[in-house]
């Protein structure tokens, strides 16, 4: 009987986890433009980890703390003021779970990250120059694009005046665009270094793509007017340039977003002459007088105080996925999709003990990866890559502090992926580390 070399079988296993980690990147690359078919490759690769990964997946940590997390959705669900549509809600968080508890096995090193961001920017380009169309030029997409793609381009964005490119929302295109622009901002000083370093040519055109990348993601994100992006963005980029100790950098974007914070929210102390200097755009949308008149339920002050009422009648397993829309609708005769926190939603609907597991596990894994950021072990680039995952995915539960990315696929897909992949490189680390030892 034939059998396989020891040398055979190795290249074997290299093969095999070689078309998962490919299929896992069709998967990304697809998503913002295709979704639903997105799933396929992502699914196959969450799948293809199972019959080597199957008995680590089992025993992990993550897993089980995930397992219990989900036991109490579930019970949260059977007491909840609306069962079928808590059981619906599940579909937001359950099969996430699964699915990061899998394709982190996948993702091991820093090389892997690298090319995951290059592959985003890359897919990135596409829903830029699709949202500029609509906004300037009032594009909108064949009939049977929505059938294959899930969804449609509306002529001047939704809501109209503010870019929303392939997603149902302006909020939800910003959220995509500043996890997008922290990636490229994070390859864009990786090349920057290289090619100080060599003065190669090519390093330079790499340098000049990034740049140009950047300049689009930028002013698509300022053309979705999301307040909440804008000052993330900010804080995002301070938090490369004190990590790479552009001092000078740090000043210039502290004071522009210094001067423009004080001509939006204090006019009575010298913003009103600083209102002559920066553009409207900025300070009537920071300072709600674009828009004003906003309804009371709107507000987001008014859904927080609502959630609170909420978790004091129900602290423990909360009122059910999915029913704070009915629940503010019954109180307020207004329809809101969610209250514009996901901690307080989670709190509201699912109860606090479970909204605390749930943070637990999300610092659990934050605080394994800082502690292998400080690890000698990497080396500049591979710090900076991991370091650039950190601040996208840092982005993203600061955009949740006050908006709710779980019920979009694909930036819901997006956040587990950049969590996944932190807790990729931090468990791989671990597993080498035990082993030297």
């Amino acid at each position: 009987m034939w059998k396989k070399t020891s040398k055979q079988s190795s290249s074997l296993a290299y093969l095999r986890d070689l078309w998962m980690w490919d299929s896992f990147q069709i998967g990304a690359f697809l998503q913002p433009m295709l979704p639903g078919i997105a799933a396929i490759p992502y699914s196959a690769a969450a799948i293809g980890v199972w019959p080597k990964e199957g008995k680590a997946i089992v025993k992990s940590p993550l897993t089980r703390a995930f397992a219990l997390l989900s036991l109490l959705l579930f019970i949260s669900t059977v007491f909840a003021d609306r069962p079928l549509e808590a059981l619906a809600g599940m579909a937001n968080f359950f099969p996430y779970f699964i699915w990061f508890c899998t394709v982190h096995f996948l993702i091991q090193t820093p090389s892997q990250l690298r090319k995951l961001a290059w592959l985003l920017v890359f897919s990135s380009l596409p829903i830029c120059f699709l949202g500029l169309g609509q906004i300037f030029f009032g594009w909108i997409t064949p009939e049977f694009w929505a059938t294959l793609s899930g969804w449609t381009l509306i002529p001047y964005g939704k809501p109209e005046g503010r870019m929303s490119s392939a997603f149902m929302y302006a909020n939800v295109l910003a959220f995509y665009l500043l996890v997008i622009l922290m990636l490229t901002l994070g390859l864009w000083i990786d090349v920057f270094r290289q090619w100080n370093e060599d003065k190669q040519r090519q390093s330079l055109q790499v340098l000049g793509f990034l740049s140009g990348a950047i300049f689009l993601n930028s002013l698509s994100l300022l053309l979705t007017q999301s307040r909440n992006a804008w000052v993330l963005a900010i804080l995002g980029s301070l938090a490369f340039a004190f990590y790479i100790g552009w001092r000078l950098l740090v000043l210039g974007i502290a004071a522009c977003a210094g001067t423009i914070a004080w001509a939006s929210f204090a006019p009575a102390w010298g913003g009103e002459t600083l209102r002559q200097i920066v553009p409207y755009f900025f300070w009537g949308r920071l300072s709600g007088e674009m828009y004003p008149n906003m309804p009371i339920p709107l507000l987001r002050m008014t859904q927080w105080q609502f959630c609170g009422h909420l978790i004091r009648d129900r602290p423990l397993l909360g009122w059910g996925l999915r029913n704070f829309s009915f629940l503010d609708k019954d109180a307020t005769d207004v329809w809101l999709g969610h209250p514009h926190n996901l901690f307080l939603m989670l709190a509201a609907e699912t109860g606090i003990i479970a909204t605390l597991l749930f943070c637990a596990i999300v610092g659990w894994i934050l605080a394994r990866g800082v502690l292998l950021l400080g690890n000698s072990v990497f080396g500049d680039r591979d710090r900076l890559i991991l370091f650039t995952f950190f601040v996208a995915f840092i982005t993203c539960i600061g955009f949740n502090f006050l908006d709710v990315s779980v019920f979009d696929l694909r930036i819901n897909t997006l956040g587990w992926a950049l969590l996944a992949a932190i807790a990729g490189v931090t468990r791989y680390q671990d597993c080498l580390h035990r082993q030297d030892s």
